[in-house]
C-alpha cells in the first residue's frame, strides 16, 4: 500500500532555534493615550440644592456664634489677680470691681491690659482666659527709685512713671527730684539723668542723696543726709564726682572749716567756699583744690 507524503514548499521542516527568535521591540514613536472623559453638566436642581446646603451651613454656624457669645455660662464671673507685691494688686482689684467684662470668649485683653498698665504701680500685665467663666491675670509692679515734686510729691521708677502721689512728702526713704522749672519741659530726659547718676553710684553713697535739683543752667544741686553743703555736679560723670567727695569731705573741713559749697563740675578741679571763715584756717573766699 502506497502512502503519500505532502509537504509544503515554503514552511521550513524544523522551527527556527529558540535563540533566533525575533525579539520584541518598542516603537520609536511614543503614542498618547487618548483618555475620554465624560463631562456631567450640573442641572437646575443641582445648584439649587447646593444653595440652600450653603445657606444652612452659615445659618447654623452663625446661630452657633450668637449662642457661644450670649450665653451666660460663658460670662466673665471669675478674676484671679496675682502680684508679689499688695498695693498694685488692691488697685487693680479696685479697677476691676463692679465691671463687666462680657462674655471670656469676646473679651479683648489688649485693650483690657493697656487700661490696667495705666494704672499706678502696674508696669506690665499678662492675661489669659481659662473656661467656661475665668479670667487669670498677673501683674508685673512698678519699682520706686524716687520722689518727684509735680504740684504734688509723687513716687516714680526709673521711667517717671507714677507709683502712689502724697500731699506732703512721706519719708526719706527714696531721694527727692526737683526741678527749679517745675518740669514743665524736658521731664523724662531730667528723670533719666536722674536715674542713671544714682544707678551707679555705690549702695551706701546712694542712701546719703537726700535731694537732688535740676537748676536752669543746667547744673545739678545735691544736698545729702546730715550735711549742709551743697554739692554743684553735672550728669557726666556723676557718680565718680560725688564718691570723690564723699571720700574727701571731712580732710576738707579740716582744711577749711564748714563749708557753703562744693563745685565739682570741672573735671579733675574742685571749687570750692567756706561758709564761716575760722581763725587759723585758710583765707575766705573760693579756693581751689587740684
Amino acid at each position: 500500500m502506497a502512502v503519500e507524503s505532502k509537504v509544503s514548499l515554503n514552511k521550513p521542516l524544523v522551527n527556527s532555534f529558540p535563540l533566533e527568535a525575533q525579539f520584541y521591540h518598542r516603537s520609536k514613536h511614543k503614542k498618547r493615550t487618548q483618555i475620554r472623559a465624560n463631562k456631567k453638566v450640573l442641572g437646575p436642581k443641582h445648584l439649587i440644592l447646593a444653595f440652600f446646603l450653603t445657606v444652612g451651613f452659615f445659618f447654623l454656624l452663625s446661630q452657633a456664634y450668637y449662642y457661644a457669645i450670649s450665653c451666660d455660662k460663658l460670662a466673665v464671673k471669675n478674676i484671679f489677680i496675682s502680684c508679689p507685691e499688695e498695693a498694685p494688686r488692691l488697685t487693680a482689684e479696685n479697677f476691676l470691681r463692679g465691671r463687666n467684662l462680657g462674655n471670656l470668649l469676646i473679651c479683648d485683653l489688649d485693650y483690657l491690659k493697656n487700661m490696667l498698665i495705666a494704672l499706678p504701680g502696674i508696669k506690665d500685665a499678662r492675661l489669659a482666659k481659662q473656661l467656661p467663666d475665668t479670667l487669670k491675670i498677673e501683674l508685673v509692679p512698678r519699682q520706686p527709685k524716687f520722689y518727684v515734686f509735680r504740684g504734688s510729691f509723687q513716687l516714680v521708677d526709673e521711667e517717671g512713671k507714677l507709683v502712689a502721689s502724697f500731699t506732703s512728702l512721706p519719708d526719706s526713704n527714696f531721694p527727692l527730684v526737683e526741678d527749679s522749672n517745675a518740669f514743665r519741659n524736658g521731664y523724662e530726659e531730667k528723670i533719666k539723668t536722674a536715674w542713671n547718676c544714682l544707678e551707679n553710684l555705690a549702695p551706701e553713697f546712694r542712701k546719703q542723696v537726700l535731694k537732688m535739683t535740676f537748676e536752669e543752667d543746667g547744673k545739678i544741686s545735691v544736698q545729702l543726709t546730715e550735711d549742709p553743703v551743697q554739692v554743684i555736679i553735672d550728669g557726666e560723670d556723676f557718680a565718680e564726682k560725688l564718691t570723690y567727695y564723699l571720700t574727701n569731705r571731712d580732710k576738707w573741713q579740716d582744711w577749711f572749716g564748714e563749708l557753703e559749697y562744693v563745685d565739682l563740675r570741672i573735671k579733675d578741679r574742685v571749687y570750692l567756699k567756706q561758709l564761716n571763715p575760722q581763725p587759723g584756717k585758710l583765707q575766705a573766699g573760693k579756693k581751689e583744690v587740684g
